[in-house]
């Protein structure tokens, strides 16, 4: 059984701390795969030249849409590109604005005597069900074009899901009760990936006009198959930072929020091995505790 991890990266801007991440995420026994948004001026060239025992790949870049499809396949993208470079035990999915609050060398050691589990962070069942509705059920005809800030394409797709609504169009291809979702970062074992990349077809079949899928496709997949299920890490619904020992504080409008120093302190309280979000102007006064 090999024991190299797989460390997969979705950014589009802090390209600062994406460097430091890639610092320390390098490790002889690491294969980092990068996707930088097609729109994004970060410098793809430095950052192949930031490693010096991991290997970097770039792989095939899509126009990321907030809440659309293309979110979904920007994933499904690295994992095809990660599987290439050979097999792993893990599979680590992580933004460009993530950082560790451990040395990789422990981080690594962690997850392999985890060797097989699946690190998932589930929201609780009743929000499942009710974010199903919002997010699958009707489908989001112009989701691609919507953004994240309201324009005439949010309020022709809001019309459109209203009629979807009103006419009973409904996605049947998952039932309410199967529907899952969290956090979008996770950890998988190579079986578990080998299956999403089989089925990057059918995937896309159930969420080509989903909303901020990409925190459920994965969830759904693992937790509707009994064989994944039982090796979820953590199988409690509402597990938050347990599920995928990543730390995350949301602000008032649901975003995440940069964080403090008071954020890493209870972030490394709780065990978690990531957090996000930061940002290069604050990095100097947050660097001594992330190192500590």
């Amino acid at each position: 059984m090999t024991n190299r991890h797989a460390y997969m990266v979705i950014a589009h801007d802090q390209e600062e701390i994406l460097v430091k991440l890639l610092q320390k995420l390098d490790c002889i026994n690491n294969d980092i795969v990068l996707h930088i948004d097609k729109k994004s001026s970060i410098n793809r060239e430095r950052l192949l030249r930031v490693c010096q025992k991991s290997k970097v790949n770039l792989c095939e870049s899509v126009k990321v849409q907030w809440g659309g499809y293309s979110q979904i396949k920007a994933t499904i993208n690295c994992l095809k590109a990660a599987a290439k470079m050979g097999n792993h035990m893990f599979y680590h999915l992580l933004t460009g604005m993530d950082l560790p609050l451990r040395s990789i060398e422990d981080i690594n050691f962690f997850y392999e005597k985890h060797d097989g589990k699946i690190f998932l962070s589930l929201a609780g069942r009743e929000e499942c069900k009710k974010q199903f509705k919002k997010r699958l059920l009707y489908p989001h005809l112009l989701r691609e074009y919507c953004g994240n800030k309201k324009n005439i394409f949010t309020v022709i797709n809001r019309a459109l899901w209203l009629l979807g609504l009103l006419f009973h169009v409904k996605n049947t291809r998952i039932d309410e009760n199967d529907f899952c979702f969290g956090n979008a970062y996770w950890d998988l074992p190579e079986d578990v990936v080998n299956d999403l990349i089989m089925n990057e077809k059918q995937l896309e079949k159930i969420y080509k006009f989903s909303l901020c899928c990409d925190e459920a496709f994965v969830h759904t997949f693992v937790a509707g198959n009994e064989t994944y299920s039982n090796r979820i890490y953590d199988c409690n619904f509402g597990n938050a930072e347990k599920g995928n020992m990543r730390y995350v504080r949301m602000n008032e409008l649901g975003n995440a929020a940069y964080l403090t120093k008071e954020d890493i302190l209870i972030a490394k309280e709780k065990g978690c091995l990531f957090a996000r979000k930061f940002e290069h102007a604050s990095y100097k006064e947050l660097k001594e505790i992330l190192d500590n």
